[in-house]
C-alpha cells in the first residue's frame, strides 16, 4: 500500500498542501525502494521536512489566534521533534 496524495486531503491552504503533498512523496520513496540507505534517508528527511513543517504550521495557528492550537499539539505526542 502507498500513500497518494488526493483533493480529499486538501486542507484549503496551497502552502500546507503542498508541504503534505512533499511529506507524502517522502513516503511513497519508503515504498519504492526498501533498501535499508534509502529508508534511513528518507526517515532522515522526513524528520527534518516534518519539523519544518509542523514550525510552519504552528506560526500560522498563532497568527490567526487558533483557540485550539495546545489542543493541537497535544494530539501530536510522537511529534518529539516539533
Amino acid at each position: 500500500m502507498t500513500a497518494e496524495w488526493n483533493q480529499s486531503l486538501s486542507v484549503n491552504n496551497p502552502l500546507f498542501d503542498e508541504q503534505h503533498k512533499i511529506l507524502i512523496s517522502l513516503i511513497q520513496s519508503l515504498y519504492k525502494n526498501p533498501d535499508p540507505q534509502n529508508i534511513s534517508n528518507c526517515l532522515d528527511q522526513l524528520i527534518d521536512y516534518a519539523g519544518y513543517h509542523f514550525t510552519d504550521q504552528e506560526a500560522f495557528m498563532l497568527s490567526i489566534y487558533y483557540n485550539q492550537l495546545v489542543n493541537h499539539k497535544q494530539k501530536l505526542p510522537f511529534c518529539l521533534f516539533w
